[in-house]
């Protein structure tokens, strides 16, 4: 796939993501948990427009992509998987705690997706954005960890 095709579907799943916290800081059982939540729908909204800017680069310079391919395989399974904890979560059939430690694990997949990509691109701003986005996802699992360690 182009670069511009995985950065689009990038930015879709960092939206799902912040869609999936936002949902469960609205349905937290806890005060306390549903601002952290609420926090990390609003950190994946960043990441979101950091992919933007990735891609406003992209586009605009696309000679510097012209052979970069880079699988979205793994971006697609997320956004399934977000899907279907949102609809989990809508249709009540899974718990806040239950769903934060499913979110947590794809937290855990995607700061190593992010991790694998920026060896794929030789363009060093692309480089660094993958970095900030794998820097992001490891904070929010730790982020997780404090939440997942409150729980009852």
């Amino acid at each position: 796939m182009s670069v511009v095709f995985t950065l689009n579907r990038a930015i879709l799943l960092e939206q799902k993501f912040a869609d999936c916290y936002e949902k469960m800081s609205k349905i937290a059982f806890d005060r306390s948990i549903a601002e952290q939540l609420k926090i990390l729908s609003q950190e994946e909204i960043s990441h979101v427009n950091l992919l933007k800017t990735g891609m406003n680069f992209a586009t605009k310079e696309p000679d510097l992509f012209q052979d970069t391919k880079v699988s979205s395989m793994e971006i697609d399974r997320g956004i399934k998987l977000l899907n279907e904890l949102v609809e989990s979560l809508a249709n009540k059939d899974i718990d806040v705690a239950d769903a934060i430690h499913k979110i947590y694990d794809l937290e855990m997949i995607f700061e190593e997706v992010h991790l694998n990509k920026v060896a794929e691109f030789e363009e060093p701003s692309m480089k660094q954005l993958f970095e900030a986005l794998s820097k992001g996802d490891r904070a929010h699992r730790e982020r997780l960890e404090k939440v997942v360690a409150t729980l009852p």
